[in-house]
């Protein structure tokens, strides 16, 4: 296990697959709210990054497992962030070299990111005034656990385009999610070739 509080450079699993930008998602109709989504299904017995396949292939997108909005009466203690390091800390090919389990549980990294996944997800009154960036985006494998050790996968508010909310709002693209003091552990490792294999640790 690193130190926690540690903000190293990794590729999140499928956080975001940025290709050359076009400019930020833009709307020249109408942008509508959606309504919540369905509260997620609360799972027994938090089984660890490893066990749910995250590290099969790092550009897989999570698996659905009842994603949804946090419950009422779920009190997240944790949040957990299945991500890659690599050798170099920069693109996570040809060099991969880790997966982590990343777990944060200060509660102001919690309390903010609890309120951005309160976001509503967007749309747009008519979809011929949408113009969507020429990049690729996938959801993040992340994950909260409460205080019982039962988990959910929240579902993350998404803009007309498709992509995290917000995903435009710094250069850096900063999310709440991928910002907080994390405890890593490393669960897998690879060879550091474009083979990704990572074996268990």
């Amino acid at each position: 296990m690193s130190g926690g509080g540690r903000r190293t450079r990794l590729a999140a699993l499928s956080a975001a697959i940025l290709l050359p930008l076009a400019g930020a998602c833009s709307t020249g109709g109408r942008t509508i709210d959606e309504p919540p989504a369905p509260p997620a299904e609360i799972h027994d017995d938090w089984p660890g990054c490893l066990a749910l396949g995250a590290f099969k292939r790092y550009i897989d997108p999570p698996p659905a497992l009842g994603a949804g909005s946090v419950p009422p009466g779920f009190r997240p203690e944790a949040a957990v962030l299945c991500a890659i390091q690599d050798g170099a800390g920069a693109t996570p090919t040809p060099a991969a070299t880790a997966g982590l389990e990343r777990r944060a549980t200060g509660a102001s990294d919690l309390d903010a990111l609890l309120t951005y996944l309160e976001l509503p997800s967007q749309r747009v009154s008519s979809p011929d005034d949408l113009a969507c960036p020429a990049m690729g985006w996938n959801p993040p494998w992340l994950f909260l656990l409460d205080g019982d050790g039962r988990w959910i996968q929240p579902q993350i508010p998404l803009d007309p385009c498709g992509f995290a909310r917000n995903l435009f709002a710094t250069d850096d693209h900063a999310l709440p999610y991928g910002i907080m003091d994390f405890d890593d552990t490393v669960v897998c490792r690879s060879k550091a070739d474009a083979d990704w294999n990572c074996r268990p640790v």
